[in-house]
């Protein structure tokens, strides 16, 4: 199989909702991962194919991203596109007093 293309769709069954993420590290933040192994949610790569979540090690890098076997249907992934909420990497944490300083020109 070919590598991932990006953004990724996920599905989450439960609520129906549809997020779009743009890398790894987005979909790691934006997930959680006993839901996964719960099978709680569909993904699919930016081409409509089918991809499998599951939780790995370690910790850091717990999400597991594989092309599995099929295809969204074209009419449907279409439409699951265009109600997608994107969804990005969090910033980097900043402490507190250092944006401080920075909103003040301290830095």
């Amino acid at each position: 199989m070919s590598e991932l293309k990006f953004p990724i769709y996920v599905l989450e069954k439960d609520d129906d909702s549809v997020f779009e993420f743009s890398t790894i590290v987005a979909i790691q933040q934006h997930l959680e991962a006993i839901d996964v192994e719960n099978g709680e949610y569909t993904a699919w790569d930016a081409d409509g194919r089918c991809l499998k979540l599951s939780v790995g090690q370690p910790k850091s890098e717990w999400l597991k991203v594989i092309p599995a076997e099929g295809e969204a249907i074209a009419k449907e992934f279409t439409a699951l596109k265009d109600r997608a909420e994107k969804r990005t990497e969090y910033p980097p944490y900043e402490p507190l007093s250092k944006r401080i300083r920075r909103w003040f020109g301290r830095s």
